[in-house]
Formats: C-alpha cells, structure tokens, sequence
C-alpha cells in the first residue's frame, strides 16, 4: 500500500515541477498566496515539509521508538527566510523538491502500517497517527502547487 502512495505522490510532484518550471519569470518574485510567498518561498515551504515529514516517517519507524512520536513545530516563516529561498534559482529549488519527494517514496517503501500507526504530537497540537501526518502532508502539497498554478 504505501508503494502506491509513493508512486503517486512523486507521480505529482514530478508532474507539478514540470508544469511549475514553465511559470512565467516575471512572477517569481510575486508576492502571493495566503502567505504572502512569491513562487520561490512557496517550493521552499514545500521542500521544507518533505524534510519534515522525511523525519517522521524515519523516527517513527526506528526500532528503540516506544510510545508517542514528539516532532518540533517548524516555523515557516523563520526556515524560508534563514534558507534564503526568496531568492533562490528556481530550478535547483524545484530539481530538490523532486528529490526530497524521491527520496520519501524510497522511505515510504519502507514504512509498514505499524509504523503508520505511531501517534505523531507536532508542537502543541493533540498527537494524531502518522497515516494522518502523511495524508495532510500530501494535502498540504497539492494546496501549495494549486496555489502556484493560480
């Protein structure tokens, strides 16, 4: 099961970096979205989520894990400005979203639905299974690109 959900989330974004690597020049410093992102600080957030989750899918599966998985709330705001994505040249920042998404479905691979069972705490927020986690990251992902693509 988890093979399909790599499968189509990298199917995604695969498909999104290529349509995403069209966007017209001019808007890539376009301030936009319910963020007020331009496009860059967008794929930024985006490749700052698959790190995160990246993280959660490995932590939750270690064998000296017991119990409820802790995770720190990111800020966005804090990671997009220290990583300097406003900026960034778009390529490389979709050429690294593709291979962190790659790299999840190789984790993905990996990740068994007991582990999948594991109950995530991010920051303050009430702890949820990780299939949830993972469910709203993909959620997440698909909101951002709609965003971009306007």
């Amino acid at each position: 099961m988890q093979n399909d959900h790599a499968k189509t989330l990298v199917g995604f974004v695969r498909e999104s970096a290529d349509r995403l690597a069209g966007l017209d020049p001019t808007i890539l410093d376009a301030q936009a979205g319910p963020q007020g992102w331009n496009p860059r600080q967008t794929v930024g957030h985006l490749i700052d989520l698959a790190l995160h989750h990246q993280h959660a899918l490995v932590a939750a599966a270690a064998p000296t894990h017991r119990g409820e998985l802790q995770l720190p709330q990111p800020d966005a705001q804090h990671w997009i400005d220290h990583q300097g994505y406003e900026h960034g040249d778009w390529n490389q920042l979709l050429v690294y979203w593709l291979a962190a998404n790659y790299q999840m479905a190789q984790t993905l691979a990996h990740t068994t639905d007991d582990h999948f069972a594991v109950p995530v705490r991010v920051g303050d927020d009430p702890p949820v299974g990780l299939r949830f986690l993972h469910e709203t990251y993909t959620d997440r992902v698909k909101q951002h690109v709609a965003e971009l693509e306007g």
